[in-house]
């Protein structure tokens, strides 16, 4: 039955006439007029927001979340590419000094009174041209390494967490999955599992 009912409640005649013949309608309801619950509405029941546009506050704690779905060799790697990308990029001064060695024997070849022999020059040349060399592919393999293992961890991840909302969704109520506008779900996790493995692979 409506919450807000309406009873015919017949008006006393006046005084020295007749009775009134018609009757009025007379608000009984007990809520003030505007507010109560509607004839659709459960008063008991509580609405939820599951849309995309529903605000969530982020904590740093939720980013280190995501590393809660990885395995144990997941993480194994990550450390490897974590110190190969520091290795890589301790190469660049590395070669900064070897050059900056190459140009002092350079200059203390070429100087007027310089002792330095030819044979002598032309070895430290060599030298110093092969230490640039092995920095370069020290540098291009560490550099390939960490990138390699920061792709296959971030699809790996990606993918769990992909299997993770499927689980999760699918253990919602129908009514609940009902409320979600159409297409939402397959677009959240493509782009929430896409966003996750392009962080991860670009560190």
């Amino acid at each position: 039955m409506d919450p807000r009912q309406e009873a015919a409640v017949p008006l006393p005649a006046a005084e020295g006439g007749s009775r009134n013949p018609e009757i009025t309608m007379v608000d009984i309801s007990p809520w003030p007029a505007g507010q109560g619950p509607s004839k659709t509405e459960d008063p008991d029941e509580q609405q939820f927001d599951y849309s995309s546009k529903a605000e969530n506050s982020s904590t740093w704690s939720d980013y280190m979340r995501i590393f809660t779905y990885s395995t144990l060799t997941d993480r194994i790697l990550l450390g490897i590419a974590f110190f190969a990308e520091i290795a890589t990029g301790c190469t660049l001064p590395l070669m900064n000094i070897v050059f900056g060695h190459l140009a002092t024997h350079f200059s203390a070849y070429f100087t007027f009174d310089s002792t330095t022999t030819k044979e002598q020059f032309l070895h430290i040349l060599s030298q110093q041209t092969l230490y640039i060399v092995y920095l370069f592919i020290g540098r291009w393999v560490l550099s390939y390494i960490s990138m390699l293992i920061f792709r296959m961890t971030g699809l790996r991840i990606s993918a769990k967490l992909r299997s993770t909302y499927l689980k999760a969704l699918f253990s919602l109520p129908v009514q609940i999955q009902d409320t979600l506008p159409s297409g939402q779900a397959s677009n959240t996790i493509t782009s929430t599992a896409n966003v996750v493995q392009v962080g991860i692979s670009d560190r």
